[in-house]
């Protein structure tokens, strides 16, 4: 997976930490959150602290910037879509700490966490 446009400093893509050392592989411990979007139409407008993402579809994943010392970090992620001729606009706060995946899914309310 990767951030699929989410252009602001500091995102990188997913799997980035990992790498091969002599036979065997190693994968470093995540220092990042992996928040992934769920939408109700594939069009929709996902920003993240009020920056508009480029990525489409109703599934979306995003890896936020590195978080050091096992500390958190708190996002507003807000999408807008078109339902029955209107514009209709949520948003939610996820807070999030290192080798974690939320889900934040529209059609729903809440933010929830995935297992790894």
């Amino acid at each position: 997976y990767y951030n699929y446009g989410y252009s602001s400093p500091g995102y990188y893509d997913y799997g980035q930490n990992s790498y091969t050392q002599s036979s065997s592989v190693y994968v470093q411990p995540m220092d990042y959150a992996n928040i992934r979007v769920i939408v109700p139409d594939a069009n929709a407008q996902v920003w993240f602290d009020g920056t508009l993402t480029k990525q489409t579809g109703t599934d979306r994943l995003f890896s936020t910037p590195t978080l050091t010392n096992g500390s958190t970090g708190t996002y507003r992620v807000r999408a807008s879509w078109m339902q029955n001729g209107k514009e209709t606009i949520q948003e939610r706060a996820v807070t999030v700490s290192p080798g974690q995946t939320y889900i934040v899914d529209f059609n729903q309310s809440g933010v929830s966490s995935a297992p790894q």
